[in-house]
């Protein structure tokens, strides 16, 4: 069981969660919401993936223990269209992927539709099993898909990719 750290609100944990579901068996993760209440709680936990989907402007007082649990994990996932500037890393083995609207993330929607979204893997990412995914383009469909939830689908694209 790998423990993926997110910190993020709370409605984008709970999309995220769902929609990786239905992967439950597969993928074997164990998905923790990160936030300033329950940081100082889980500051000794080894995630192997943390997922930054908000500002850490909200841990700006615990940022040491936000620092001492990105800089243990094996994977970060960030969103660069948000501030990512704070980040203070240490570990040089950790994977960085980012994601984002922007044209020099490594993950990012190239095509967005009403039922669905195309997503580019513009950098080939190394997954947990040592296996190389190269770039390509996905097709992620859903029922209806709404702008704020495009990052979170990118997010969940990327956690398919490097645990499936």
């Amino acid at each position: 069981m790998s423990f993926v750290g997110l910190i993020s609100k709370s409605s984008d944990y709970e999309f995220i969660k769902n929609e990786l579901s239905g992967f439950k068996n597969d993928l074997k993760l164990d998905l923790i919401n990160i936030n300033k209440n329950n940081i100082k709680n889980i500051k000794n936990v080894k995630f192997e993936t943390i997922v930054v989907c908000d500002d850490l402007k909200e841990l700006k007082t615990q940022k040491i223990f936000a620092d001492n649990i990105i800089n243990n994990a094996n994977f970060l996932l960030i969103n660069t269209d948000n501030n990512v500037s704070s980040f203070n890393i240490k570990n040089d083995n950790i994977q960085i992927i980012t994601y984002g609207m922007n044209q020099k993330a490594t993950v990012t929607a190239s095509s967005i539709k009403e039922y669905e979204v195309l997503i580019c893997l513009q950098r080939n990412i190394e997954n947990t099993k040592g296996i190389i995914i190269e770039m390509q383009e996905f097709k992620k469909k859903r029922e209806k898909i709404r702008n704020e939830e495009i990052y979170n689908l990118l997010v969940v694209f990327i956690l398919e990719q490097l645990y499936n």
